[in-house]
Order: structure tokens, then sequence, then C-alpha cells
């Protein structure tokens, strides 16, 4: 594909952070269609997070291997993590705003992001340096 992996990152970010809030709107929804709603919002946010993860991992190319075991370690700690917080959130909040709150996180998966396009572009003007 010819698409900047930024613009895919934005997209992926913008997605979760509809899909979370019209998967926040189904809790007011009759039951039979916001459970149409619900799963229809979990089977799209399960693509983006695989668009999301494909994306990093393809940009990741140029990085050493070492940090693809980083990223790939802190993948699965951020899924314990995330599952962990979630538990703690539900013995003081209601479903709906613990999926209120997750919307804003996904800033911060574009800044961390961005910032490894800056790691990047420090590392690619090292080597240029280092090869002249």
């Amino acid at each position: 594909m010819k698409i900047k992996h930024s613009h895919k990152i934005i997209f992926v970010s913008v997605g979760y952070s509809v899909l979370f809030a019209i998967f926040f709107s189904a809790y007011y929804m009759p039951n039979e269609i916001g459970f149409a709603v619900t799963v229809a919002c979990t089977c799209l946010i399960g693509c983006l997070t695989v668009v999301g993860a494909n994306t990093i991992i393809g940009f990741m190319k140029t990085f050493p291997p070492e940090s693809i075991n980083g990223y790939s370690s802190g993948v699965g700690f951020s899924g314990l993590l995330g599952g962990c917080i979630y538990l703690s959130l539900k013995r003081f909040l209601e479903f709906k705003w613990i999926c209120l709150i997750v919307i804003p996180t996904f800033l911060l998966y574009i800044l961390a992001f961005f910032w490894m396009v800056k790691i990047k572009a420090d590392i690619e003007a090292s080597v240029i340096i280092a090869e002249a």
C-alpha cells in the first residue's frame, strides 16, 4: 500500500475513538440494537488493532531487531496491564464510564508513534553522517 505510516496510525486512532464513542452510546440503545452495535464495534476495533500493529511492525523494519523484540514484549504487557486496569476500575465505575475514560488514551498511541518517527529520523541522520 502506498499510504504513509503516519496516516494509517492517525486513521486507526481516530477510528478507535469514534468506535469507542459509538460503543459507549450503545449503552443507551434498546437491548437488541445495542448488542448488535456493540458486536459490530468490537469487530471493527479488532480490525483496527491489527492494522495498527502491522503498521508499526512494518514501520520498524529499519530498526534493529532488538527493537521489535521490545515492541512485542510491550504489546503483550500492555494487554495484561489493560486487563488489570479494567478489572480495577470495574470495582468503582460502571462499564459505560470505563469506555468513556478509554477514548482519550488513543492520543498516547499517536504520540508514541510520532516519537518512534523521531527516533527513526535521528538514526537515519546518524547513519548518513557516519557514511560521510
